[in-house]
């Protein structure tokens, strides 16, 4: 790892609660110091990293390769504070992406656009995701938890997941926007669609049946030499439970 003195940058990012104004006028936080809410926002960060970490299936699937701990030490800042939180690689093909985990405890109507809005980042901090994923050759989603209180246990209301490129020019994204990005149930694992390279995750399978007969057939006659194409629980995708071939690869499944 390379050290630099980043503390600019550093403060930067753990400092963003500052533009959060959604944080900062939440019931209950009147009264509090800066720290206090500076705390409790990286808390909340941590945690919600810690989350969507849990969405992936490590035992099997998934690896942690990189875990950003924003750490400082007298002035003394690592290059990767400015990476995004979190570098995966699925296992079974080497492929590697990045999420960069935001979580809000609530939308913010701005009165610039008359309308509900979430803060993700600023616009340097976008710079330096676009900026690592060119130079490092992955991919980097924005992971957007929304609601609840995750101080306290809590998980999200609402989980977005959104592809850098999609929202590089917004630094202020419309709820409106972020719909089509929704998952159905936060609480599902993601999986990774190999052959397009990217996450999805149950909800956004489309299965013909056509493509399901193709899938039944390979089962019977080749057990679990399946092309790799999507990893998915065989009851998400509504496909016949075989209960031997439960989040196994299936055949020419395509996510959104």
């Amino acid at each position: 790892m390379v050290w630099t003195m980043g503390l600019r940058d550093f403060l930067k990012k753990v400092l963003d609660f500052f533009d959060a104004e959604e944080e900062r006028t939440l019931p209950g936080n009147a009264g509090k110091s800066d720290a206090q809410l500076r705390t409790e926002y990286e808390q909340k960060g941590k945690l919600f990293e810690k989350y969507i970490i849990g969405r992936f299936d490590t035992v099997n699937y998934f690896g942690v390769v990189d875990w950003t701990r924003d750490i400082c030490e007298d002035g003394i800042c690592p290059e990767s504070n400015c990476n995004p939180d979190i570098l995966m690689r699925y296992r079974r093909t080497g492929d590697k992406f990045a999420l960069e985990c935001k979580y809000r405890s609530r939308y913010y109507y701005s009165e610039k656009y008359h309308t509900q809005t979430i803060r993700w980042a600023r616009p340097d901090q976008i710079e330096n995701y676009l900026r690592y994923q060119k130079e490092q050759n992955v991919p980097v989603y924005v992971v957007i938890g929304v609601g609840n209180d995750i101080l306290h246990g809590e998980t999200p209301k609402e989980l977005y997941c959104v592809p850098l490129n999609d929202i590089k020019n917004y630094p202020e994204v419309f709820a409106s926007y972020l719909q089509k990005y929704r998952r159905p149930n936060p609480e599902k694992n993601f999986f990774w669609d190999v052959r397009n390279k990217r996450l999805c995750w149950p909800g956004c399978i489309h299965i013909s049946f056509f493509t399901a007969a193709i899938f039944i057939l390979q089962v019977l006659n080749r057990g679990k030499e399946l092309c790799c194409i999507c990893d998915i629980g065989v009851s998400d995708a509504k496909v016949p439970a075989i209960h031997e071939i439960n989040h196994m690869m299936l055949y020419n499944i395509s996510c959104r």
